[in-house]
């Protein structure tokens, strides 16, 4: 229902009615709706096909999301789903400028580093865990100082292909600085953690992970320790599936932390087995990773 009233609220957003939030955040609530209804779903029980296409609908909207043009305070309208097109332009536009200036973006950065005073290069070289105030704003500088960017390559190009180079680093700082605006459009909506949900709930691995941690914990809440020893270790194995098919949801913290709570649960079955906890353990880096002195 929700869902229903957000696409509603487009409509008459896109036929000018005034918004009293954000477009970026009010264009994603339809995604944001059915992906909570799909997440309430499991959290009562309910899995296989059903959670399923609730998934499949929130990957729906979120593609949706990602195409749908969005003004910025920048004024450069953006769609969400654009920022690897645009990284890979500047990329491509790159490497058109390296085969014009064969060398000469690197030469310029050597001539930068070769006119820093004794002191700054100094603070380069030493490593940043050991520098002193003085030398940390001294870095600072010399970083500041050795910025290179194409347009200032360009400018200092051969005059016959000056114009050439200038148009080409035009287009590269504009593909550059789109993909950065994107980037922290992304970032107020956690859009990469949730489109990489989208992608990978509707797998198998996934669907089986979350049915096997629901029933871990009903088991352990009924004080049924075998069964709820079982279910976790089935949802382990499920969940380093996932994991491993997900590089942004293997890297977010949060993600991370509920797998650690997780875990704490089945030690405590464990404990009360009077079992050890197995070591190799197959979530290890997730505990390495939120808990260094547990390795």
């Amino acid at each position: 229902m929700a869902r229903e009233k957000y696409l509603a609220g487009q409509q008459l957003a896109d036929a000018g009615a005034p918004l009293k939030t954000t477009p970026l955040i009010f264009h994603s609530e339809p995604m944001m709706t059915a992906i909570n209804y799909a997440r309430a779903l499991e959290e009562e029980g309910v899995f296989g096909e059903t959670a399923r296409e609730a998934w499949k609908l929130a990957g729906d909207e979120m593609r949706r999301f990602s195409v749908r043009e969005i003004p910025t305070s920048w004024d450069v309208p953006i769609r969400l789903g654009m920022r690897e097109a645009e990284l890979a332009r500047a990329q491509k536009l790159a490497g058109e400028l390296e085969a014009l200036l064969p060398g000469q973006f690197k030469e310029l950065q050597e001539r930068k580093r070769a006119a820093l005073a004794p002191d700054q290069r100094a603070a380069l070289d030493t490593a940043p865990i050991d520098r002193t105030e003085s030398q940390q704003q001294a870095a600072a500088a010399a970083e500041a100082a050795l910025g290179v960017t194409w347009p200032m390559v360009a400018r200092e190009a051969p005059a016959n292909v000056r114009d050439k180079a200038r148009e080409l680093a035009r287009q590269y700082m504009e593909a550059a600085e789109t993909a950065e605006i994107i980037a922290r459009y992304r970032d107020i909506v956690n859009f990469d953690f949730w489109r990489a949900s989208c992608e990978v709930e509707v797998t198998e691995p996934a669907l089986r992970a979350r049915e096997t941690a629901w029933r871990a914990e009903r088991e352990f809440e009924n004080a049924r320790l075998l069964p709820a020893k079982k279910a976790y270790e089935e949802a382990f194995a499920a969940w380093r599936e996932v994991l491993d098919a997900s590089p942004v949801l293997k890297a977010d913290d949060l993600t991370g932390d509920d797998l650690v709570e997780f875990v704490d649960r089945y030690r405590k079955v464990l404990e009360q087995l009077d079992e050890k906890f197995p070591k190799p353990f197959i979530l290890q880096d997730v505990l390495d990773k939120a808990r260094p002195s547990d390795r």
